[in-house]
């Protein structure tokens, strides 16, 4: 009996699928339709295929043979295919992301203008959606780890269903979730499919599915073995099709949510005390001179931050940032360099599979090599009017301060309010469910390299345009400094959270604890020192916070 409207329109057909991995046949000639308005159920014992079949089904593996017509998460996501993973956890939600940044991201390109998030339509349709699936929340900016398990799978539910899909296929959607919460989701399903929905459901509560579904469709050893109409079928009968007489597998039991504690006002209230003892340790902290030179080095180094922010936040780092730094003083050749040493990473990165820590540090010993090749010392000078891009000024406001607000202010907008900047988000918190949402992760993973390549040559014409002539002895430095930066501003090592005005707070204590010191009069070491315990102190808090 075929319950919701326009039954006989085909949303969803596949035929003569296979897959196969090392060892194992994991579907062999799956063939079936899916009517608009129909909820298929896919039953069978561990083993036999379902997953995989589910996963085909949403883009996320290709077959080995067969027609699907479909070739990636990203495909499938735009015609009309929702993913329900079996896995909410590891593959549906990032658990680090807010209840809203978690059910609008397969459907970004629908809430944005040239990249920009429209945050009020954002709000709103997260809100209505919150509201009709009776998701229980504090806010919508809460943590979705902060949910239990029925509220977690609705959210996963909720974000599907503001893409807009066509065809919603649920992998085990009521795993790890109360009774009362199951019944919950299945008449949400329901109510779906009433409304035109197509829906392929996996689900070991063979009673509940019998009382909701279309048609059954029983899978063993990677085929189907029997299909049954919703009138037909039995529990009997579809064990006896999916077990061979067997005694089925308990279902796993969902581990336990992880909560954490978080926090982002230390390193304002670090900064705040840096500068306080600057004011009373030194008659000499406030004049002209010295805040200007203290804005000139955050200039710097907050252009190298900004770009290594964002490879961190999407998990990766880049310690070739100082070579990129001294490439360009020396060559002086604009941003070429910053682009080819970015497209280097992004290459050994996702092309390659290098671990990001080894690709970065092998690049950067490759630029380093090159500049020694070229040069030992200083060379070349720079025309007048360069130098007053970090020596000017706007009547009484330093082009370094015009400079440093620029930077930080297009920062803080691409990472807060534009699509792009979600992505990394997203990415850092988990690659599984970015693909599964159908976001292009290598690009935007080889992308976040070109960036911070291009902040670095960026810093190096500024430098440049500072010490007036071609120096080798710029830029080594700048990685771990800028790395630190970025650790203390909130973003851990593997990214995923963080904020980028506590980043911009870590430049600025890194500018005024190198300006005390100096005015201190201490020895370089000292520098090495002070660099070092903050380093070990950020990542000890990071540490505490997970």
């Amino acid at each position: 009996m075929q319950r919701g409207p326009g039954a006989k329109t085909p949303v969803l057909h596949i035929q003569n699928v296979s897959k196969a991995f090392p060892g194992v046949q994991a579907l062999d000639g799956v063939s079936f339709a899916v009517q608009r308005g129909e909820v298929h159920a896919v039953v069978g014992e561990n083993g036999a295929g379902k997953s995989t079949l589910m996963k085909i089904l949403a883009g996320a593996l290709a077959p080995d043979s067969g027609t699907v017509r479909l070739s990636s998460p990203n495909r499938a996501v735009g015609q009309g295919i929702g993913l329900l993973t079996e896995d909410r956890k590891e593959e549906g939600l990032i658990l680090d992301l807010s209840v809203r940044k978690n059910m609008v991201l397969p459907s970004l390109n629908n809430r944005q203008t040239l990249g920009f998030i429209h945050r009020d339509s954002e709000r709103r349709v997260t809100s209505a959606m919150v509201d009709k699936l009776q998701i229980k929340t504090p806010s919508l900016e809460k943590e979705v780890f902060c949910l239990n398990g029925g509220n977690q799978q609705k959210v996963v539910i909720g974000k599907w269903l503001l893409s807009e899909p066509r065809i919603l296929i649920c992998d085990e959607p009521t795993r790890g979730v109360d009774v009362s919460a199951k019944m919950e989701i299945y008449r949400h399903l329901r109510s779906l499919a009433e409304q035109g929905l197509g829906i392929v459901m996996i689900s070991s509560e063979l009673p509940e599915i019998l009382g909701m579904c279309d048609r059954v469709l029983v899978m063993r050893k990677g085929e189907i073995s029997a299909e049954f109409p919703t009138m037909e079928a039995t529990e009997e009968k579809v064990m006896a099709a999916a077990l061979g007489g067997r005694r089925a597998e308990q279902p796993r039991k969902s581990p336990a949510i992880r909560f954490e504690l978080r926090s982002d006002m230390v390193v304002y209230v670090t900064l705040i005390a840096l500068f306080l003892s600057g004011v009373f340790s030194s008659a000499s902290f406030l004049n002209a001179y010295n805040l200007t030179s203290i804005i000139r080095h955050a200039a710097a180094l907050g252009i190298v931050t900004m770009g290594q922010g964002m490879v961190m936040i999407a998990g990766g780092v880049d310690l070739s940032v100082s070579a990129t730094i001294t490439l360009t003083t020396i060559l002086s050749a604009s941003l070429a360099v910053g682009l080819i040493m970015g497209c280097i990473n992004g290459f050994a990165v996702v092309k390659l599979k290098v671990t990001p820590f080894i690709a970065t540090l092998g690049v950067m010993s490759i630029g380093r090599g090159v500049v020694l090749l070229i040069t030992h010392g200083p060379i070349g000078a720079i025309g007048p009017v360069f130098r007053l891009v970090s020596r000017g000024s706007l009547g009484p406001i330093p082009s370094a301060l015009v400079i440093s607000i620029l930077v930080f202010g297009l920062a803080a907008l691409v990472m807060n309010r534009s699509r792009y900047g979600r992505y990394l988000f997203s990415l850092g918190g988990s690659r599984e469910v970015s693909r599964l949402a159908g976001i292009k992760v290598p690009w935007i993973e080889f992308s976040s390299y070109l960036v911070s390549g291009l902040c670095a040559a960026l810093a190096g014409l500024y430098l440049t345009s500072r010490m007036c002539v071609g120096d080798p002895s710029v830029g080594p430095g700048f990685e771990l400094d800028s790395i630190i930066a970025v650790l203390i501003g909130g973003i851990p090592f593997g990214g995923g959270r963080g904020n980028i005005l506590g980043v911009i707070a870590g430049v600025l204590l890194i500018a005024v604890l190198g300006n005390l010191l100096n005015l201190w009069n201490l020895q370089t070491w000292y520098h090495q020192i002070a660099r070092a315990v903050i380093l070990l102190t950020a990542i000890s808090i990071i540490k505490q916070k997970e």
